[in-house]
């Protein structure tokens, strides 16, 4: 947890960033709400993680299985964060010179925060940028590009997903 000033007993690593699982095309076509999420599987030697995502529940019913390669996880956590300066305006990246040191979603005692013993140290700068800035401002890329697996217009939406080991590659 943070200070007792800023994010007093709340994860101050805490970050998020957007899994894009949408077609392609003219207009893309989203499946941006995610039912279920594997651990850390490795296809063709590639660490992965597949998810199953659905359509909004306002939207054509809509399912997919997308995957998402490790390494693009962590380059869009080192990558920008975004803001949005009033509840009016849109979404901008933050520049790189206005986020603070240690960076947000670093761990105390490892890397850029290896001086800091816990994050109840981290300065209040960098505590109050966290709380304000959870979100990274690009999008995490499907390993294709497109969905996996796709099922729309049907009165049912996937909700879990399995993986077999045992199968092989």
């Amino acid at each position: 947890g943070g200070s007792q000033r800023v994010l007093e007993k709340h994860w101050t690593s805490f970050l998020k960033a957007r899994l894009n699982c949408s077609v392609p095309g003219d207009s893309f076509f989203y499946f941006d709400v995610l039912q279920s999420i594997t651990d850390i599987i490795e296809i063709s030697g590639i660490p992965t993680v597949v998810g199953v995502f659905t359509t909004q529940l306002n939207s054509i019913p809509g399912s997919a299985v997308c995957a998402f390669n490790m390494e693009d996880i962590e380059k869009v956590f080192k990558g920008r964060f975004k803001e949005q300066k009033t509840p009016d305006s849109v979404w901008t990246a933050v520049p790189e010179d206005k986020v603070p040191r240690p960076r947000p979603g670093c761990c105390a005692k490892h890397g850029p925060a290896e001086a800091y013993k816990t994050s109840i140290d981290f300065p209040d700068e960098t505590l109050s940028f966290i709380k304000s800035h959870p979100l990274m401002d690009s999008a995490v890329p499907s390993v294709i590009e497109e969905p996996w697996f796709t099922k729309t217009r049907v009165r049912y939406r996937l909700t879990a997903i399995a993986v077999d080991h045992s199968a092989g590659p």
